[in-house]
C-alpha cells in the first residue's frame, strides 16, 4: 500500500466514522471483526502481530518486513470502526544534525497527505538525536507526523481518525451524574467504579465500569444524547471488589475538607457493601473540584479508587498540551495529591 493508499483508506474510514457516530450496536465488537477493521489501514504485505483489549477500545497491531515498520490501529468497540492509526519504523532514530528545512519537512507530510493544514513544526530530541514534529489537520483526521531531519523518512505516526475537539463540544455533553444514572438502569443495584469520557472518531462517549455480585459490567453510552452503544460483564477481581466494597473511612473534622487528612495508619477492616453514594461527595462534585483546580480543562477521566486504606476519586484533565491528575478523597473532597504536566 502506497502513502497515498494509506490516505484514502483514513479518509474512507473517517467518512464512515461520521455516518454511523450516532447509532447504537447491539453486540459488542469482537476481536476478530476488529482485525477485518484495522487490516483496511495497513500496507499489504503485513502481518498480524496481536489484539490487546484497552478499556472501550481493541489495540491491533501488525508488522511489515519489508518496509521494517510497526502499527497499530485503534478500533472503537462502542462505534464499531478504527479511530487511530500510528506507526513506527523500527529504527526510528533522527539525526544529530539536520540537512532538510521545516518547510521541507512540511512538505514530506503534505505530499502524504494531500490538503493537510500544517499546524505547526517543532523542533524535538529524542535520545539526543534530532527530529522534526508536523501537527497538521485534514479532512476527518488529524495528529501527528515525525520526520527525519536528514533523509526526509516518516519515522512514526499518530493519526486520530475525526475532527479534532472544541471547548464548545463539551458544552453538548450530558453530565457525569445523567451518565451514570443511564448507566445503571442497565445494572440495577449496581455500584459506579468508574466513568471514561473518550472521544473515539469525533463522538464522545462514556464508558462506565459498574460492580454488582462479583462482576464487573462495562456500559458504552453517546455522550451526547445517553443512547447505550453497547454492555456486557466478566468476572472481577479483587480490585473492583474493594474499590465497591470500601473499608469505613477514619473520622474526619469539620474542616477535614480544607486540609490534605492524614493517612490512617490501622489496617482497613472488613468492608460492606455500599448502597447508593454511602457518602461520598459523587463523580459530580469530584468533577467540580477538580475543574476548580484546573479552570479552562476538560475532565476527561473521573475514577473511583481504593488506595491507602480510602476511598478516593482520581480525575484526569486536560487544557491544549497540559495534563492534569487529581485525586480527591472520595468523603471529605480533600485534594489528596495534584499533578500538571506539559505533554507536546
Amino acid at each position: 500500500m502506497t502513502t497515498k493508499k494509506l490516505t484514502a483508506a483514513i479518509l474512507s474510514a473517517a467518512a464512515v466514522m461520521s455516518v454511523v457516530s450516532i447509532q447504537a450496536f447491539a453486540a459488542a465488537l469482537t476481536a476478530q471483526q476488529a482485525k477485518a477493521i484495522a487490516e483496511k489501514l495497513v500496507p499489504s504485505g503485513s502481518a498480524y502481530v496481536t489484539t490487546e483489549v484497552d478499556d472501550g477500545r481493541y489495540e491491533v497491531k501488525f508488522y511489515n518486513p519489508a518496509k521494517l515498520e510497526k502499527y497499530e490501529i485503534d478500533v472503537s468497540r462502542a462505534t464499531q470502526k478504527a479511530i487511530s492509526f500510528d506507526s513506527e519504523l523500527l529504527d526510528d532514530r533522527g539525526a544529530r544534525t539536520a540537512t532538510l528545512t521545516q518547510e521541507q519537512a512540511k512538505k514530506v507530510v503534505t505530499d502524504e497527505h494531500p490538503g493537510a493544514t500544517i499546524q505547526s513544526v517543532t523542533v524535538d530530541y529524542d535520545d539526543g538525536l534530532m527530529e522534526y514534529d508536523v501537527r497538521f489537520t485534514a479532512g476527518g483526521y488529524y495528529g501527528e507526523i515525525t520526520v527525519h531531519p536528514g533523509t526526509g523518512a516518516v519515522l512514526k505516526r499518530d493519526i486520530q481518525i475525526g475532527t479534532q475537539p472544541t471547548a464548545s463540544d463539551i458544552s453538548t455533553l450530558i453530565s457525569y451524574t445523567q451518565a451514570t444514572e443511564a448507566a445503571l438502569k442497565q445494572v440495577p443495584g449496581g455500584v459506579v467504579t468508574d466513568v471514561d469520557l473518550d472521544r473515539e472518531g469525533g463522538t464522545y462517549i462514556y464508558e462506565i465500569e459498574i460492580y454488582k455480585d462479583g462482576l464487573e459490567y462495562d456500559v458504552a453510552l453517546n455522550a451526547t444524547n445517553g443512547t447505550v452503544l453497547w454492555s456486557n460483564s466478566h468476572a472481577d477481581g479483587w480490585e473492583s471488589f474493594l474499590r465497591a466494597n470500601p473499608a469505613p473511612a477514619p473520622a474526619v473534622s469539620p474542616n477535614a475538607a480544607a486540609s490534605t487528612p492524614a493517612r490512617p495508619s490501622t489496617p482497613a477492616v472488613t468492608p460492606s457493601m455500599p448502597s447508593g453514594n454511602n457518602g461520598y461527595i459523587g463523580f459530580e462534585k469530584a468533577k467540580q473540584i477538580a475543574m476548580a483546580q484546573a479552570p479552562g480543562a476538560v475532565v476527561r477521566k473521573c475514577e473511583m479508587d481504593f488506595d491507602d486504606g480510602r476511598m478516593k476519586y482520581e480525575v484526569e484533565l486536560r487544557n491544549g498540551f497540559w495534563e492534569y491528575d487529581i485525586d480527591i478523597d472520595a468523603i471529605t473532597g480533600a485534594i489528596l495529591d495534584f499533578d500538571m504536566d506539559y505533554d507536546d
